[in-house]
């Protein structure tokens, strides 16, 4: 496969991704077919089934691009911020209040996949890989600040909770 052809099946595979998270947004998880995506991506019923078994496989691939992109977000700011511990648990905390992760159809989305991830294992270990590997890295440079700046009768894990406690309070509030 040459690259234009490479270069064009990403690009309608993700085109279908954003179609969904659309139709996820507007209709909810169960409402929504592949038919819905069909039709909010512009493209044939068929060209979904070609790019996507299903649509479990569809919505977990959509599921994993939005986990992703919080990563890739996070994961920026923080190598952006040097080595000054303060600097880079702010990096974290404006990464996660990022608005490129909390549109309203992402986080339409996201919160649909959060609430059937009770039900799915798929779901739930993404959900929970994604959410963990952020809470030690803020846990990791809230420890670091900690002991930059020898206030070592605090303790890095509740303060890591509390801050994300307050953050999805917050994403959740301003939508």
């Amino acid at each position: 496969m040459n690259d234009t052809a490479r270069d064009r099946k990403d690009e309608r595979r993700q085109q279908l991704i954003d179609a969904t998270v659309r139709a996820i947004s507007k209709q909810g998880y169960a409402r929504t077919t592949l038919s819905d995506v069909s039709r909010e991506s512009g493209l044939s019923r068929g060209i979904v089934g070609f790019y996507f078994d299903s649509k479990d496989d569809l919505f977990l691939e959509t599921m994993r691009y939005l986990a992703d992109g919080y990563v890739t977000i996070w994961q920026t700011r923080l190598a952006a911020a040097g080595d000054d511990p303060a600097a880079r648990v702010m990096a974290l905390v404006d990464a996660d209040l990022d608005p490129r992760n909390w549109t309203l159809d992402r986080t339409a989305a996201w919160v649909a996949f959060l609430a059937e991830a009770k039900g799915r294992e798929t779901y739930r270990a993404l959900c929970g890989a994604t959410d963990e590997r952020f809470q030690d890295e803020l846990t990791t440079q809230i420890a670091a600040l900690i002991d930059a700046r020898g206030l070592d009768h605090l303790d890095a894990t509740r303060i890591a909770r509390t801050v994300s406690a307050l953050q999805q309070g917050f994403q959740y509030d301003v939508l």
